[in-house]
């Protein structure tokens, strides 16, 4: 659209058929890098195709699709509308002069202190590398929807007046043979359970042995010696079996919670708070070694419930966020490289593109900030994004060189070209994601906020790194114009 508008209100393009003419020259300018950004972004929310989580399969799929569709309706829907539009509705401001003048000197700089400027990226990008192995995911309920969230404000108040809001679920099976009711069998269930509960994390630990211990009390006169465990398998079979009779009589579950005979499975549940995520993990490993080398000879173990489930999501975003960007940098390369006919010019055009990504994410880990469900879809979107601005920077500059320019002024027609237009789609973007800052959902909100910073720090790259990237690559005749 800034291409047509800033033809259109030409005195020799006034009546249709010259703007026909015009719309099909300028379709066909940017036809081939519009194309190819779509694909690429497309790329990019497609590359969480191979998550295990579900929620992240479903947002690539959904925006790969709006992405392709703006696409057709750009080349389809667009120009008949721009067919209807008078071209002084259209008229460009004088600003324009000044935004050439602006962008001219912004690329002789870059030329003049290209060293400079990738020293200066280059010590960003280390300086970030640092930050990298620092960064966490987390995911908390606080992070996941916000400390005024109502589900929050549960947590809290189950947490503060009833119970720790989470729990940690362990299915304990003893070998064959041993019967589930014997002293021997209940002894294992109270020494896993009282080492679990002395975890730092983990609170009360509940289990078969508090129904049957009330249950022998009760027998013996409420007597608070007797609120334990029978010394023989036949009186805790009858204790068992007359409260799982008067827990049906009752309308109840009986000891289903805590107790499955068919299956041979005991169960403890072990009350915790959601701690961060270095926490989590020690509380897990230290779980896993009891389960796995501390019980009984033919005794198993397995953790479930809400603490080994955030675990295992911790890990499975942790997965996703490692496998789609580099799913993602591999598509976009392979994309590039076709459309630029050579892969060293596709791996020049990353360069600005993977440098704020990795930027912005190791400010969050040298800052302390951690990764949530949302913010861990960034690395993979952004690339999928930012790409767009290199890819339609070196289409023109190409162009320019092939047709006899020198490096400096073709880089100078290039950004003049198409500065305008990446800086305000830039922008247009950036302002869309940071919109999502005002959701009440922590995770949608971190997402929109760090996707903006990141797609704004890609713009710099693009004007500042990707000439000083070209003209350092070009000087010699190292990179021809292809």
């Amino acid at each position: 659209v800034a291409r047509y508008a800033s033809q259109a209100t030409m005195p020799a393009i006034r009546n249709s058929q010259r703007r026909e003419h015009l719309l099909e020259e300028v379709a066909a300018d940017v036809g081939r890098p519009c194309l190819l950004t779509s694909l690429t972004t497309a790329a990019g929310f497609l590359s969480f195709s191979g998550a295990d989580l579900t929620s992240f399969v479903r947002f690539g799929a959904l925006a790969a699709a709006g992405v392709l569709s703006a696409l057709l309706l750009s080349f389809t829907l667009l120009p008949l509308l721009l067919r209807h539009v008078e071209p002084s509705g259209l008229r460009i401001r004088r600003t324009s002069v000044r935004w050439d003048d602006w962008l001219t000197r912004l690329v002789a700089w870059s030329e003049r202190r290209s060293g400079r400027v990738l020293a200066v990226a280059f010590l960003l990008a280390v300086v970030s590398s640092v930050g990298l192995g620092r960064l966490r995911v987390d995911a908390s309920f606080e992070e996941l929807y916000g400390e005024s969230s109502p589900v929050v404000r549960w947590a809290h108040f189950v947490g503060e007046h009833l119970r720790r809001p989470d729990s940690l679920e362990i299915e304990l099976q003893p070998p064959k043979g041993e019967a589930l009711e014997s002293p021997q069998t209940l002894a294992v269930i109270g020494r896993a359970s009282d080492e679990l509960a002395q975890l730092d994390g983990l609170g009360p630990a509940r289990s078969l042995l508090g129904p049957l211990g009330w249950a022998r009390r009760l027998r013996h006169g409420d007597d608070p010696a007797y609120q334990r465990p029978a010394e023989t398998t036949r009186e805790n079979r009858a204790l068992l079996t007359r409260l799982e009779r008067a827990s049906s009589e009752a309308g109840g579950d009986g000891l289903a919670p805590w107790l499955n005979r068919d299956a041979r499975r005991l169960r403890i549940s072990i009350e915790a708070e959601k701690p961060p995520q270095d926490e989590l993990r020690r509380i897990m490993q230290r779980v896993q070694r009891l389960l796995e080398g501390e019980l009984p000879p033919g005794w198993s173990g397995t953790a479930t419930g809400p603490l080994a489930v955030v675990h295992e999501m911790i890990d499975d975003i942790r997965a996703a966020q490692l496998e789609s960007f580099a799913t993602a940098a591999a598509a976009v390369l392979l994309l590039v490289a076709v459309f630029l006919r050579s892969l060293a010019w596709a791996a020049l055009a990353l360069v600005p593109t993977v440098l704020p990504v990795v930027v912005t994410l190791g400010l969050m880990g040298l800052g302390g900030l951690s990764l949530d469900v949302g913010s861990a879809m960034v690395a993979a979107v952004v690339l999928g994004i930012a790409i767009d601005d290199s890819i339609h920077l070196l289409e023109q500059f190409r162009r320019r060189r092939r047709a006899g320019a020198p490096p400096g002024i073709a880089m100078r027609d290039a950004v003049r070209h198409v500065g305008r237009a990446v800086v305000t789609t830039s922008v247009a973007l950036a302002l869309g994601f940071s919109t999502l800052a005002l959701s009440p959902w922590q995770s949608v909100a971190s997402f929109g906020l760090v996707s903006a910073v990141a797609i704004l720090a890609a713009l710099a790259a693009t004007l500042w790194v990707l000439p000083a990237l070209v003209f350092a690559a070009t000087r010699g005749g190292r990179f021809s114009a292809g």
